[in-house]
């Protein structure tokens, strides 16, 4: 393949790049140099670098997606026939965990939702009741040896759904910026050998419904992390709720833990792909 570059071309092109990424500030991300091949059709290999680590929540998206291998990763194949300008943009999260006791570690404490407190060690955890502790076993004969999340050995929520639809597992408030967004997640695991009723969950925010809905894995112990992105608009106070949605019994068994609330910044930038003359 054979890119034609002016020396001076290039040279501007990188140097701008440059003063781009040390000019941004806490959050940015580049797209790369912009690129003059000789001829089309041509195959390329984007790679964009934010400026901040992606998590596994982090959202990646190039537009317009023609000719691209997956537009949602920060490395795809661009199969071009014609020139192009693509854009990508990146919601990333950073910062601190805004949620209090997120991970349990502490106990009962901090959050509300709908069920009923019980531990019954040796014994078995009825519908619609929850236990903050190290093992689903542990409160329920019937379960699967599961550790939690966070380390395999410290707490988690462990749940045994409740016989009503759309019962409040935990909600809990937390004050936060307007115009900004943020981004919701959460660790589910079954701990249940019944499969046939897992359970599905969606996040109200204020009393919305957020319009998507989570699944959690059929096989026992195997945690799933769910993501939400979340503009807050005008919002400075934010009652966070995780829903169930199912009211049957059988399989409706869970374990939460490692609930997190970061800020996210939107980081975007293009980068043009041109049809140029030969080096001379």
């Amino acid at each position: 393949m054979t890119v034609c570059y002016k020396t001076s071309y290039l040279f501007l092109i990188i140097i701008f790049g440059i003063a781009e990424q040390l000019s941004a500030q806490n959050c940015s991300i580049f797209a790369g140099n912009d690129t003059s091949f000789c001829t089309f059709p041509v195959s390329l290999q984007l790679n964009a670098q934010p400026s901040l680590p992606l998590s596994a929540c982090s959202m990646v998206e190039w537009t317009p997606n023609a000719g691209l291998s997956n537009p949602n990763i920060l490395n795809p194949i661009a199969n071009l026939s014609s020139p192009i300008v693509y854009a990508v943009n990146a919601y990333i999260p950073f910062g601190p965990n805004l949620t209090i006791n997120g991970d349990f570690e502490s106990g009962n404490t901090t959050f509300t939702n709908d069920y009923n407190y019980n531990c019954p060690f040796g014994g078995y955890i009825q519908e619609f009741q929850y236990c903050v502790t190290e093992d689903p076993q542990n409160v329920h004969a019937g379960a699967n040896n599961c550790g939690d999340h966070t380390s395999g050995s410290g707490l988690m929520m462990v749940v045994n759904g409740a016989t009503v639809p759309n019962s409040v597992v935990w909600e809990q408030t937390v004050l936060v910026n307007p115009q900004t967004y943020y981004m919701f997640s959460f660790w589910v695991t079954n701990w249940s050998t019944f499969t046939t009723y897992l359970p599905t969950f969606k996040v109200k925010v204020n009393g919305v419904s957020q319009g998507q809905s989570f699944s959690i894995n059929s096989q026992q112990c195997s945690w799933k992390e769910d993501c939400l992105l979340w503009y807050s608009d005008t919002i400075t106070s934010a009652k966070f709720q995780i829903i169930d949605q199912v009211s049957y019994y059988d399989g409706n068994d869970f374990s939460i833990d490692d609930i997190l609330l970061q800020q996210a910044c939107l980081a975007s930038d293009t980068i043009a792909i041109t049809e140029g003359g030969l080096i001379t």
